[in-house]
C-alpha cells in the first residue's frame, strides 16, 4: 500500500511531497514534488479518482489549491490550480498565543465537492466535475457559519461551564454528566440532577444560580452585564460519513457541525455546543454512530452520539494516560485496525496517546502513552494494521504497531523525512513507483 507525506519544507529547500511504498515492509520512498516558496500545508487524496488535491499557503498567508493526477507514474500530473484568496486558512486574532496555524484538512464528499477546514474562512467548498476537477471559473464559497453560541451570555455563567469541569472540581461530581448538561445549553437532567447538592456549591461560588426551568442565570444583573463577545469562527477539521454527510469542527466557537448535502452544495442540519473555551478540534467518526472530538484545551476526547441529523455529547473523557503536560496539544486523531482503539499525536511533549473502544462504540478507556522521537508529531494515519506517523520536528515518519490491548507499540521502522507534517493514503489508480 502506498501513502504520501506531506514536508511543510520552505524557500524550495527540499521535498514538498513524497511517496511511500511498502511501509508494511523496509519501505521506499520517492520524491515527488520539490519544495518552493508556497508551503505544502494539506495533501487531499480524491477517494474514487487517481488524484491529490494539495493545499499550499501562500507568502502571503493565503491558500493555493492545486490538483494534480497520480496516474502518469512517479510524478504526478498537473491538473489546475485555483486560489482561495488571501484571507483564507488564517488563524483568527483569538488563537493560542505561540500556535502556528500547523496543517489544514480536508476531504472530498460524495456529493462531489472538494471541502476544506480553512480556519476562521470557515468550511470553504469547491465544487468538482465527475472527473474530480474544478471547472473554469469556478468561485470557493464558504459555508454559512452560524454565530457563536455563547456570544452575549455572562462572563460567570461561562466561568461555571469551564470550571465545572477542571481538576479543581469536586470529587464526585460526574463531568461527563455536568459537562453534557451546561455544554449543551440544555436543561440539566438524569445523573447531573442526582448531584444537585454538590453542583449548586460550585455553582454558587461562582455567582450562577439554576433557575426554576433548570437553565443556568447569572446571579447578578453587574455579572451579566460582563457578556461574552463574538469569537472568531476557527474551522480546524472536517469529516465525512458514509452516507455522505459532513461532520465540520469549530474551534473559535466550540461547536461541532453536521452539515447535509443539498444538491451540489451542503445545509446545516445540527449543532453540539460543547462545553465553553474546549477548543475542538482533531474529529473521527466510528462506524457505530459515534464521533470523538479532540476537546483541545484540556486534553480530553469529546465522545458524540450522532442518531438521525441529532447529534449531541455523550461523555469527556481524558485523552491521556500519564495526563496532560504543559504545551500539548492533540493534533492529528486516528481509528486503529478493526476500529477498536483511537489514536492521537500529541504535540508538545511528543507522544502518540491510545485509548480502547469498547461496548457500542461509547466507553473509551485510555491504555498507553508511547513516547515518541520528536516533540511535535503532527499526521497520523492507519495504513494496514499499524500507524503511521508524520513528525516535523524529528523529521520522519514512524510506524508504530498496535496491541490486543488497543496500546500502539514503540517505533517498529523510520524514514527520513524532513519537516514531515502529513501523511495520507493514496487514491485508487496510482502508479507505483
Amino acid at each position: 500500500m502506498s501513502v504520501w507525506v506531506g514536508s511543510a519544507v520552505h524557500g524550495g529547500e527540499g521535498d514538498a511531497l513524497l511517496r511511500l511504498d511498502g511501509a508494511d515492509r523496509d519501505g521506499t520512498l520517492t520524491p515527488v514534488l520539490p519544495g518552493r516558496d508556497d508551503v505544502l500545508r494539506g495533501v487531499v487524496p480524491h477517494p474514487v479518482r487517481p488524484l491529490l488535491h494539495l493545499v499550499w499557503r501562500q507568502p502571503d498567508g493565503g491558500l493555493l489549491l492545486e490538483a494534480v493526477g497520480t496516474a502518469d507514474g512517479p510524478r504526478p500530473r498537473p491538473a489546475g490550480r485555483l486560489a482561495l484568496g488571501a484571507g483564507a486558512g488564517r488563524r483568527p486574532a483569538a488563537a493560542t498565543e505561540g500556535e502556528d496555524e500547523g496543517p489544514v484538512r480536508g476531504l472530498v464528499s460524495r456529493a462531489g465537492s472538494l471541502l476544506v477546514a480553512a480556519g476562521h474562512a470557515g468550511l470553504v467548498r469547491v465544487p468538482l466535475g465527475e472527473d474530480g476537477l474544478w471547472r473554469d471559473g469556478v468561485r470557493a464559497r464558504s459555508a454559512p457559519e452560524p454565530r457563536d453560541p455563547y456570544a452575549g451570555r455572562g462572563t460567570s455563567l461561562a466561568w461555571a461551564e469551564r470550571n465545572v469541569r477542571s481538576e479543581e472540581r469536586e470529587p464526585d461530581i460526574d463531568p461527563a454528566a455536568i459537562a453534557a448538561a451546561l455544554g449543551a445549553e440544555r436543561s440539566l437532567g438524569g445523573a447531573a440532577r442526582q448531584q444537585g447538592d454538590l453542583l449548586s456549591g460550585l455553582l454558587d461560588r461562582a455567582g450562577v444560580s439554576v433557575g426554576p426551568d433548570g437553565r443556568l442565570a447569572a446571579a447578578t444583573a453587574t455579572e451579566e452585564a460582563e457578556a461574552v463577545p463574538e469569537r472568531d469562527s476557527d474551522v480546524a477539521d472536517v469529516a465525512a460519513l458514509p452516507d455522505g454527510r459532513v461532520l465540520s469542527t469549530d474551534r473559535g466557537r466550540d461547536t461541532v457541525r453536521l452539515w447535509l448535502p443539498v444538491g451540489d452544495g451542503f445545509a446545516l442540519g445540527a449543532e453540539c455546543v460543547l462545553p465553553f473555551g474546549s477548543r475542538p478540534s482533531a474529529i473521527v467518526p466510528h462506524p457505530s454512530g459515534h464521533v470523538y472530538v479532540v476537546a483541545e484545551a484540556e486534553s480530553r476526547l469529546a465522545v458524540l452520539v450522532l442518531r438521525g441529523d441529532e447529534l449531541r455529547l455523550h461523555a469527556l473523557v481524558p485523552l491521556l494516560s500519564d495526563g496532560a503536560e504543559s504545551g500539548d496539544r492533540v493534533s492529528a486523531l486516528a481509528l486503529g485496525p478493526g476500529a477498536r482503539s483511537v489514536h492521537a499525536a500529541v504535540a508538545g511533549s511528543g507522544r502518540l496517546s491510545s485509548l480502547a473502544i469498547g461496548g457500542d462504540g461509547s466507553a473509551l478507556r485510555p491504555v498507553g502513552d508511547e513516547a515518541v522521537a520528536g516533540r511535535r508529531p503532527l499526521g497520523l494515519t492507519l495504513d494496514g494494521r499499524e500507524l503511521l506517523l508524520a513528525s516535523g520536528d524529528d523529521g520522519s515518519v514512524t510506524a508504530h504497531g498496535v496491541g490486543r490491548s488497543g496500546a500502539a507499540s514503540a517505533e517498529l521502522r523510520r524514514w527520513p523525512v524532513p519537516a514531515a507534517e502529513l501523511v495520507v493514503p493514496a487514491p485508487p489508480g496510482t502508479v507505483p513507483s
